[in-house]
């Protein structure tokens, strides 16, 4: 089963539909942010992002797919609790953003364990990643229009086959070429 990863989207509806076009995926989630109505793209699992104010859908889903367990949300779910790590352990009031991901990773982990989850996928930070543990597997897919490194917007790929897990992150350039 191929699953398509994209987050933090932000209105740039043609640059995802031709991600979805050409990925031919089996599934499509979005880890919000989307930036327009998400029923133009079709049949796609959501959750509400920090900017989707008007948005009915949940925060976060816990989804079966095969004999995996999907959990998605987008990143500003755990925020908090990221912050509140951070100032608990450190003194400084700006963490860059590998620390922080490193701090993400392990709340992520606890997270993942509580949901029973097998891959975990989260927006949010519009940088793209992934994370792969003997028990869980954490995805943040990027941004399809606003990229970590102001270059290429981003997005990744889940397979699923059979027991195992194969995800990839894939980058274009701003422009949709």
């Amino acid at each position: 089963m191929k699953i398509l990863l994209i987050s933090d989207t932000h209105g740039a509806i043609q640059t995802t539909q031709d991600v979805i076009y050409e990925e031919k995926a089996d599934v499509v989630l979005h880890m919000g942010d989307v930036g327009f109505d998400p029923h133009y793209l079709g049949q796609i699992y959501y959750v509400k992002g920090n900017h989707d104010l008007l948005s009915e859908e949940p925060r976060e889903r816990l989804l079966i797919f095969g004999n995996k367990t999907v959990f998605m949300f987008h990143g500003d779910r755990y925020e908090k609790e990221i912050v509140e790590r951070l100032k608990g352990r450190y003194k400084e009031r700006w963490f860059d953003m590998e620390f922080c991901i490193e701090e993400y990773t392990e709340l992520l982990r606890d997270v993942g364990r509580k949901k029973k989850a097998d891959v975990i996928c989260f927006g949010h930070l519009h940088r793209p990643f992934i994370k792969s543990f003997s028990d869980l597997m954490i995805i943040n897919p990027g941004s399809l229009a606003i990229p970590y490194d102001g270059k290429n917007v981003s997005y990744a790929v889940l397979n699923i086959e059979g027991n195992q897990l194969y995800a990839q992150l894939k980058y274009r350039m701003c422009d949709g070429k």
